[in-house]
């Protein structure tokens, strides 16, 4: 039993397989939807930063 890090360490000597291109796929289609649902969850935004960078013009 491989961790998924070494998995791919050990495939990037002989190839990348389809198998380690899906699982990439995944990994970043999970990490963009976790973005976004936090992005909405939150609130913030750019509107958050315009707002304190317009603050500390400001002062």
């Amino acid at each position: 039993m491989q961790t998924l890090p070494v998995t791919i360490y050990a495939q990037t000597r002989v190839g990348i397989s389809p198998d380690m291109n899906a699982v990439a796929s995944i990994i970043i289609v999970a990490m963009i939807a976790l973005v976004a649902l936090l992005h909405i969850i939150t609130g913030s935004g750019i509107n958050v930063v315009a707002g304190a960078q317009k603050e500390s013009n400001d002062g």
